[in-house]
């Protein structure tokens, strides 16, 4: 009777082993998969450039500023490259910085020796699993020699400056009209992914602990049993 008790506790012990394995495998796999979306997305506040604005006409020396960072940062680095060009070769600006930044200065920009043009910006934040987070600015518009154009009508609104020549200068200058940004966009993702991540240590500190409690009790019935069998091996031993 015992013996049959005994062995049932020991294939239902198997038998949570392997169900404890299979719910790891899965709450592994949701965190994993919870993270890399977390990190692939492009974050603003983790890889966000705020300065040049996208169709900004930039001349001279540019400081570019925008927020490099992450739970897992490891490295970020800088590059452009030409608006249209068939093949994507980035030219870079900072290499490799390992110092994370969060609205601030990312490094400077020296745009005088490069030819007038339309050019794309890119920032790349590196984490340690591997993700890469990254930012593009389209259509910065490089006027070191030339005449910074008129703004477009859907840029300038009901009203439409004349082009105007600026001297040459270490400045850089932006464009009259600047692209309004929306206030708290970053605040509310930043927090959005903050909540994401600490759900994903939520559930699984849940489901170690049920783990954990449930091995305890069969580790404990099992003890127990050992003693009834023991304590019956040890009457039948003094009635014999």
């Amino acid at each position: 009777m015992l013996d049959s008790r005994v062995g049932r506790l020991r294939i239902g012990h198997r038998e949570h082993m392997r169900r404890r394995r299979a719910i790891a495998v899965i709450f592994i796999t949701t965190l994993s998969l919870i993270g890399f979306q977390v990190a692939g997305a492009q974050a603003p506040g983790y890889a966000e450039i705020v300065s040049p604005l996208p169709g900004e006409a930039v001349r001279g020396l540019l400081t570019i500023e925008g927020s490099a960072s992450h739970p897992i940062f490891v490295a970020y680095d800088i590059a452009f490259t030409f608006q249209d060009a068939p093949l994507s070769t980035w030219f870079p600006i900072v290499e490799t910085r390992e110092m994370p930044v969060v609205d601030g200065p990312l490094g400077l920009w020296d745009t005088n020796g490069i030819s007038d043009g339309n050019y794309k910006l890119r920032l790349r934040v590196h984490l340690e699993n591997g993700t890469t987070l990254e930012d593009v600015i389209e259509g910065i518009r490089i006027r070191n020699e030339s005449t910074i154009e008129t703004p477009t009508p859907a840029a300038a609104g009901a009203s439409m400056p004349t082009a105007t020549q600026l001297p040459a200068t270490s400045t850089p200058r932006p464009t009259p009209i600047a692209i309004a940004q929306p206030p708290g966009g970053s605040s509310v993702v930043r927090a959005l992914q903050t909540g994401l991540l600490l759900g994903a240590v939520a559930t699984i500190s849940l489901g170690i602990y049920l783990l954990v409690r449930r091995k305890i009790r069969i580790r404990w019935g099992i003890l127990r049993m050992r003693r009834m069998l023991w304590q019956d091996d040890r009457k039948k031993r003094r009635g014999g």
